[in-house]
C-alpha cells in the first residue's frame, strides 16, 4: 500500500532483437487506509478482557480503560479451520459476560453480521475456546480483528456500553501477501 512504482517496455522478436525502452509510467498503489468505528465500555472496575490468543497472538493484558488498541500484535490465520482463546478477568465476584469476536473479512472498515466469528456468553474466568472457519471468500492480508465482551447482554460491533471491554488486534488472512513476482521469457 500507498508504494510508488516506475514502469517501462521492451519488446523482443524471435530474432533476439531488444527495443529501446517505452516511455516512464510512475504510479503509487493506493494507501488502503480503513477506518473502523468506535466501541469501548465504560467501566472495567468489575470485569475486563484479560487474555486473547489466536494465530500465534498470545496476549495477556489488564484493564484498559474499556479499549486495547493491540493492532501492533498480528496472527496468522491460514483459510479453513482456526481457533482464538479468550478470557474475562474479574476484580471480585465473576458475572456473565457475553462475547463476540468480528474479523474484516473484506476489508472494508464495517464488521458485518456475516464477519462474526464468535458470539456466546459465560461467567468463567478460565479460558474459553471457539473454533471459527475462514472463508474461502475472505480478502487476503492484513486485517482488523475486534473481542468484545459486555456484561449481561451481546454487543454490537460500535457501540459504548456500560460494563466490559473491548480488545482490536490485526490478523493475516491466508499468510504473507505477495511482495515480488518474476516473468520469465517464453
Amino acid at each position: 500500500a500507498n508504494t510508488a512504482y516506475t514502469f517501462s517496455v521492451k519488446a523482443k522478436d524471435m530474432a533476439g532483437n531488444i527495443s529501446s525502452a517505452s516511455n516512464v509510467l510512475n504510479v503509487t498503489t493506493l494507501s488502503n487506509t480503513v477506518s473502523y468505528c468506535t466501541t469501548k465500555g465504560n467501566s472495567v472496575a468489575d470485569e475486563y478482557i484479560d487474555y486473547v490468543s489466536i494465530g500465534g497472538i498470545s496476549n495477556t493484558t489488564g484493564a484498559n480503560g474499556g479499549y486495547g488498541n493491540f493492532t501492533n500484535l498480528v496472527g496468522n490465520l491460514p483459510y479453513g479451520s482456526n481457533t482464538i482463546l479468550f478470557s474475562a478477568g474479574f476484580s471480585g465476584s465473576a458475572y456473565t459476560e457475553y462475547w463476540k469476536v468480528w474479523i474484516d473479512y473484506n476489508q472494508n472498515g464495517t464488521f458485518e453480521t456475516s464477519e462474526e466469528m464468535v458470539s456466546g456468553s459465560s461467567s468463567s474466568s478460565a479460558a474459553l475456546s471457539s473454533t471459527f472457519t475462514v472463508p474461502t471468500s475472505a480478502l487476503a492480508g492484513n486485517t482488523r480483528m475486534r473481542v468484545s465482551m459486555k456484561y449481561n447482554s451481546a454487543p454490537t460491533a460500535c457501540e459504548t456500553f456500560s460494563y466490559g471491554e473491548v480488545e482490536d488486534y490485526s490478523v493475516n488472512i491466508g499468510g504473507a501477501a505477495i511482495r515480488s513476482f518474476s516473468t520469465a521469457n517464453t
